[in-house]
């Protein structure tokens, strides 16, 4: 398969759930591996960008996580794991 203009490797952050890490939600894939993760179950509406730069999927996925924790808190969550 051709993949042209496309980073050999990209970063890939979706949405977190209650007790994500930055791990669960910001990891590196290429072509193949992001066709894998879909047949795992991985969709598009899980997407939340997928980046060229790590640090750009970070940023997001830090605010992410930070939202969530927010969530967490006033949902009486105060202590689950992140």
């Amino acid at each position: 398969m051709i993949s042209k203009g496309i980073p050999k490797t990209f970063w890939i952050v979706i949405y977190p759930s209650p007790n994500s890490s930055m791990k669960d939600i910001c990891f590196d894939a290429d072509v193949a591996g992001l066709m894998r993760q879909t047949r795992g179950g991985l969709s598009e509406e899980d997407i939340v960008g997928i980046y060229a730069y790590r640090d750009d999927a970070i940023e997001k996925a830090s605010r992410l996580l930070a939202r969530m924790r927010e969530l967490n808190r006033e949902a009486g969550l105060v202590n689950a794991p992140l």
